[in-house]
């Protein structure tokens, strides 16, 4: 027998068709940087058109801008209606786990870009020099050829040093970057995004790893940071926010990562230059 939709049937076929093709414009927006362009998008579709979708999406992207209460309201709102929904349990068992280790909304609106790496998007966050997240896309098809990349450009922005080591760019800040934990000194930010607006040209084409860092000191009992290698990621998280300002790097090509080693006995212009991240750039596909 032959079936015939309904007029009903194929306008609401219609409506989770868009509302499909919106929430992937949504997504891509979020990978490009642009949030609260997302956001709006998938608040346009709805939940009622989008589905779970809509709303673990809509969670993502407020845990990346830092609105860890918002995410979890979505996931929580998500959860309501598709317990099982596996996203979402984890999106709300990360959050309560950095609220129990760390408290403080300024530390986690800091960690929520941490938490975004995870949970939005395939970049990777290591804390020892290993691989915690593995890119998910991040390499060219098989039996294709990725282009030369373009030549880094001459860089020149004050209070950075660059130096070539091992066949990648490494820039360092010798006066450090951040006055205690993770908020920049005075000027910190400028000479951040300044730098990223010089690597705009290079951005779709290099892999970006930032190394947060840390002195030799231990931090005192009921600091924000459990320990230094939090600290170092922290700090590679907000050096990362400032950089992208400009120089949108592709979140599969972006490593955080914290230094584990310190050398012991450092003096006062050593500790300072340890309150700081390092950046090496190497062209895509690079060991």
């Amino acid at each position: 027998m032959l079936h015939v939709a309904s007029p009903m049937d194929a306008a609401s076929q219609a409506r989770q068709a868009l509302a499909a093709v919106r929430l992937a414009r949504a997504a891509e927006l979020a990978r490009e940087g642009r949030l609260e362009a997302a956001a709006s998008v998938v608040r346009e579709v709805g939940a009622a058109d989008g589905g779970p979708e809509a709303l673990d999406l809509l969670a993502r992207i407020r845990a990346q801008q830092g609105r860890l209460d918002d995410a979890e309201a979505s996931w929580t709102e998500l959860r309501r209606t598709a317990p099982d929904h596996a996203p979402a349990a984890a999106g709300l068992r990360r959050i309560a786990a950095l609220r129990t280790k760390h408290g403080g909304g300024h530390v986690l609106a800091v960690l929520a870009i941490l938490i975004a790496a995870f949970l939005i998007f395939p970049a990777r966050i290591t804390d020892t020099g290993e691989r915690a997240g593995r890119a998910v896309g991040g390499g060219p098809e098989p039996g294709l050829a990725l282009a030369p990349a373009p030549a880094l450009p001459a860089l020149d922005v004050a209070g950075s040093v660059v130096s070539t080591e091992a066949g990648a760019r490494v820039i360092r800040f010798p006066e450090g970057l951040f006055s205690r934990g993770s908020e920049l000194r005075p000027g910190a930010r400028e000479t951040l995004v300044e730098l990223g607006r010089q690597l705009a040209p290079i951005a779709a084409t290099h892999a970006l790893t930032v190394t947060g860092l840390a002195d030799d000191r231990t931090l005192r009992p009921g600091a924000a940071w459990r320990d230094n290698v939090a600290l170092g990621l922290a700090r590679a998280a907000v050096a990362l926010d400032a950089l992208r300002e400009h120089a949108p790097f592709p979140p599969e090509a972006v490593t955080l990562r914290a230094a584990t080693e310190v050398p012991p006995g450092l003096d006062p212009s050593a500790r300072r230059a340890r309150r700081s991240v390092e950046l090496r750039l190497a062209p895509r596909g690079a060991p």
